[in-house]
Parts: C-alpha cells; structure tokens; sequence
C-alpha cells in the first residue's frame, strides 16, 4: 500500500489546456474515483501518474517521492486499459504472468505458476489458463487484465473506465468484485469512470472534474447530499435548481424568495440579504401531499420502485418521485433545500 500525490498538475496539447492545476491525495488502501463527462481531463490525469504522458506542470509523489523523472515501467503504478489490451497469441496465464517473467519483477518458474493460480482464484477464473483471449467473453477477459495488472503487485493501481464495454448486468457484476478485491487486498487506486452509479459504489471518495479542473473531492455520501458547485449538482444524480433570492438570515438557515413564494434552505457559503443563488434540492427530498410548492405534471416514468415525475412549478422545471403515477398537479414541501452560489 502507499499513499500518492498530485499536486498542481497541468498539461496542454496545443492550445487546449486538458489538465489545469488538478491537486488530490489518495491515502494508503483508499479508492479515488475521477468523475466527469467525455473531455474533462480524467484520463489524461491517469495517464500523467503512469508515465505515459509528461505534464507541463506540477508534482506528482508516491510515499513521498518524485516520481515524475521515472519511466512508466520504474513507477510501481499498474494500469488496466478500458479495452483490456491483452496479448492475443498468449494463454490466460501467458498474459497474467507477463510482466512476471521479465525485468525486476522476473520471478522463478515454479513461484510464477503459483502466483498466476492464486490471481487466478482471486478474480474466478481457475481453470481458464489455457485458454486464449478470443475464448473468452468480455467480462473474462477484464478479469485477466485484472489480474495482469496485480501480478507485479504495483504501489497504485490505475483503473481507465474499465467496465464501459460491458453490459449493465455485468457491469454491476464485476463492480461488486472488484471493490471486493481492491478493498480485500487494501489496494491503493484510482478509477476514471463517467458513471455516476459506478463512482457511488466503488469510491471511498469521488472527485468531479470538469474542463480540466477538479471542481470537488468528497466521500460519496457528501458529495451527493451537499454539492459545492452547480455543476458537480447537476451532473450527480436529479438535481432540481431554482434561482432565489436571500430574505434573511434564520441561524444556520435562510428564507428565500422562489418560485412566487418563500423557502428556507441551508446556505453552503456566506450569504446576505438580496443576494442571488440557487435554491437545489433531490427529488426525494420533497414530500408530497401539501405545501407551498404546486407542480404542473407533463410526464412520468416508471422506474419500476418509483415514478419519476417531470413538470413544472411557475415555470420552473422539476423533477420529483412519486408512489404512484400522478392524475393532476402535485403539491409538496421541501424536508430539505440547499442554497447554492449563481
């Protein structure tokens, strides 16, 4: 296990600006999820800590060392690629014992067929080891590119959306093995996703990038209940965000005025009287039956445990979840609000 550093990272390619300053510890045993849409850096972030690309800027340390001067294969970092990359003229074990049958990690014959047998256990695949990649199906073959990556038993282990290829079933299959082995093994990792789903599961904590800049870093619960930013609100989970405007001051609370009538919502930053914000709120932390806020309906979807309403209240979009699909407009209260910086 070892602790690693980012600090202050920062790549270009050209004019575009990939990684900006990104900054995150991830401490010995901890998973650290990197969350963000198509083009926000995530990868390019992975890619610098493994040595495949060279920053522009910024340090990168494993156990307090500068490992940014090492090669890719010095870093004692391991890197399972979305598409697996295994090599296709070589057996299941061929592929596991790979990176144990050459340079430091070169191990005897004997302890190497030993240690290929108990990844193989690890990951369920025992008695697949004559078998080639193409007899294989898809969520196998992750699992030997698993395997590979812990056989030289790397200080991090670096994981590129490596269930995106897979279907939802399996998907939520192989996610729950592998939290179990990373967290059995006490597995030091980071993993770039853009499922928010998968970030939930797998993540002792989540970090949401966003153009190139890690917006916040939280423990998955946090992150999802108090959202610093609009975007890391929007982007994780249903979130509903209405602009309002600060009446007053109640303690750790304040009354705003929105959607025609008032609310009080817990500011996440210091706010005065007239200020603008956005009051925001879960779907399910509505309550419905009475209250202040009346729901226009124009659709609902079953989700099969709930019906996911979409309307509007003043004009304003909403979402909501319901028991039962709704036959007219749909009053509820807030158990809960937030108060976000416009």
């Amino acid at each position: 296990m070892a602790r690693l550093e980012v600090e202050n990272l920062c790549k270009r390619f050209g004019s575009v600006v990939a990684v900006d300053g990104v900054s995150f510890s991830v401490d010995a045993g901890e998973i650290l999820v990197l969350l963000g849409p198509s083009g926000c850096g995530k990868t390019t972030v992975l890619r610098c800590i493994a040595g495949l690309e060279r920053p522009d800027g910024g340090d990168i340390r494993l156990d307090g060392q500068n490992i940014l001067d090492l090669p890719p294969e010095k870093r004692d970092v391991g890197l399972v690629f979305q598409n697996y990359a295994l090599f296709p003229h070589l057996t299941v074990e061929g592929n596991v014992s790979y990176g144990l049958r050459h340079g430091r990690y070169r191990l005897p014959r004997q302890a190497r067929r030993a240690k290929v047998a108990a990844l193989l256990d690890l990951v369920g695949l025992s008695g697949y080891e004559r078998r080639k990649p193409h007899e294989l199906s898809e969520g196998q073959k992750q699992r030997v590119a698993l395997a590979r990556a812990l056989a030289v038993e790397p200080k991090v282990l670096l994981l590129d959306e490596p269930l995106s290829a897979l279907d939802a079933a399996l998907r939520k299959e192989l996610r729950r093995e592998l939290h179990r082995i990373l967290k059995g093994k006490g597995i030091t990792a980071v993993y770039v996703t853009h499922d928010q789903e998968e970030a939930l599961v797998l993540g002792d904590r989540v970090g949401v990038m966003r153009e190139g800049k890690l917006e916040q870093v939280d423990p998955p619960r946090r992150l999802y209940g108090r959202p610093r930013t609009v975007f890391v609100a929007q982007f994780l989970g249903r979130a509903n965000l209405w602009p309002a405007r600060v009446r007053k001051g109640e303690g750790s609370a304040v009354r705003v005025e929105v959607a025609g009538t008032e609310a009080v919502a817990e500011p996440l930053s210091p706010v005065q009287e007239g200020d603008e914000a956005f009051l925001f709120f879960r779907p399910e932390w509505a309550e419905l039956g009475e209250g202040p806020f009346v729901a226009e309906v124009h659709s609902a979807e079953y989700l099969g445990d709930r019906w996911e309403v979409r309307g509007t209240v003043q004009g304003l979009p909403v979402v909501l979840h319901a028991p039962a699909p709704p036959r007219g407009p749909l009053a509820f209260r807030l158990r809960r609000a937030l108060l976000l910086s416009a």
